[in-house]
């Protein structure tokens, strides 16, 4: 089976909610490399319904580097709710979420990347769907926000990589499971 990489954008404070009000400053060529490697190198894009409805807002009409990747990838969005979408190549996948991901994740021999940690992440988190983490954290104390990083769950993480970007943004990647 292939695997779940999450990336997701943090502050200092743990913030993780609507991270374009702390990010956006920070998203500049280097990030946007980033951002486009990790496309390049999966099969799909995975949402959660909040963070589609954010990315399709943001990104459904832009042009250029990471704007052009991401619209021409696969993207699958969980949601009960929403009936269509304007974002060109986009599928709404309904009913169980950690079923469908299990069953999209056998699909796709590059894997997934699924961006940002809100109920989804943490459910495919827990069933032990996902297979590496990402956490961009931002120099910056973002203040309230609605959903923390971590409330009631506890994940045992592995340290594999560090690394600073010149805005000060540091990268860590972690592996769920051994």
């Amino acid at each position: 089976m292939s695997g779940l990489f999450e990336t997701t954008l943090i502050s200092l404070d743990g913030q993780v909610h609507e991270p374009m009000r702390f990010a956006a400053p920070y998203f500049d060529a280097d990030a946007q490399g980033d951002a486009v490697e990790v496309l390049e190198n999966h099969d799909a894009v995975l949402f959660g319904r909040s963070t589609f409805d954010a990315f399709q807002d943001a990104w459904a009409d832009q042009t250029g580097g990471f704007a052009d990747r991401i619209r021409a990838t696969k993207k699958y969005v969980i949601s009960s709710t929403l009936g269509e979408t304007r974002w060109h190549n986009t599928e709404i996948v309904s009913g169980d979420g950690v079923s469908a991901v299990a069953g999209l994740k056998a699909r796709h021999e590059r894997g997934l990347v699924m961006y940002g940690h809100g109920r989804l992440s943490r459910s495919l988190l827990a069933a032990q769907l996902t297979t590496r983490v990402r956490f961009n954290l931002h120099p910056v104390i973002a203040g309230g926000g609605a959903e923390p990083l971590r409330q009631d769950q506890t994940a045992a993480l592995r340290l594999i990589g560090v690394r600073r970007r010149g805005s000060g943004v540091v990268v860590l990647d972690f592996n769920t499971q051994d």
